[in-house]
């Protein structure tokens, strides 16, 4: 931001209140600027491309946030519960429309992002559970002339998702299982595929057996990622066509991998 002569003040506040010796409540606020960016270039068929940029403030803006953050946990040694609620308010970014005749045009946007995390785990002995749960929502608009679109779903926009884990250690042997299922994304920036969200959800599988002897010791297991072959696609890989089909690409398929570990 030399380049800029400009000074970017980020003030933050963060503040914790520990109600009972297991209850704490936190706040937070803060404006954040970034000026390594990373804009959006779609073409007329609303096909994705993303670009790294320096923010200049001259040729391309320095995005900026606000961060609200409230939350309330409650910690002990086999119990931990924590639920934190967030509100964004973003601005600075470009995107940049490229037509048939390949002439670009940039415009920029702004965006609202509001969320629910919640958390819990629990411990009973060698077993570990894991919950972790995300309510949220992204909406985004773009400037185009002198009028100013509505707020729509940005892409990356997923409303909800739930992470479940296990953990099993009985040495020698540990089993540790997680599973992910998320509502799905937009995936798209143009209206009229803003309903066609694509479900993510896998589910990972490993199991381990370690050996610790005197003069050796060694590691082998067997790890699964997506045991069931479920369906998940990539964030912001999917290609329109232009008879209006959607070719999505699919993320991490049923994978099977063996491995040994040896040290001595």
């Amino acid at each position: 931001p030399i380049a800029t002569n400009r000074l970017y003040l980020q003030p933050r506040i963060n503040g914790e209140y520990r109600i009972t010796e297991q209850w704490n409540a936190h706040v937070g606020w803060g404006i954040y600027n970034q000026f390594i960016t990373r804009n959006s270039l779609i073409d007329e068929l609303g096909n994705r491309a993303d670009i790294w940029e320096i923010a200049d403030d001259d040729m391309a803006p320095v995005p900026e946030s606000v961060h609200h953050v409230l939350g309330i946990s409650y910690l002990t040694g086999l119990f931990d519960f924590a639920i934190e609620g967030y509100y964004k308010n973003e601005s600075g970014f470009s995107r940049y429309f490229i037509g048939r005749n390949a002439e670009a045009v940039q415009i920029e946007g702004s965006a609202q992002a509001i969320g629910l995390d919640v958390f819990l785990r629990k411990k009973l002995r060698q077993l570990e559970f894991r919950i972790a749960y995300s309510l949220g929502r992204v909406r985004e608009q773009f400037e185009r002339g002198r009028n100013v679109s509505v707020y729509l779903l940005a892409p990356q926009s997923q409303q909800h998702e739930i992470k479940t884990s296990a953990t099993f250690n009985f040495y020698p042997i540990s089993l540790s299982l997680v599973h992910v299922h998320g509502s799905g994304f937009p995936n798209t920036t143009i209206r009229r595929n803003t309903e066609d969200f694509a479900i993510y959800a896998r589910t990972d599988l490993a199991l381990q057996y370690s050996v610790n002897a005197k003069y050796l010791k060694f590691d082998t297991g067997l790890s699964v990622l997506n045991l069931f072959n479920q369906r998940n696609i990539r964030l912001n890989q999917s290609v329109n066509v232009p008879d209006g089909q959607v070719i999505n690409t699919l993320g991490i398929p049923f994978t099977p991998t063996l491995y040994l570990n040896v040290r001595f």
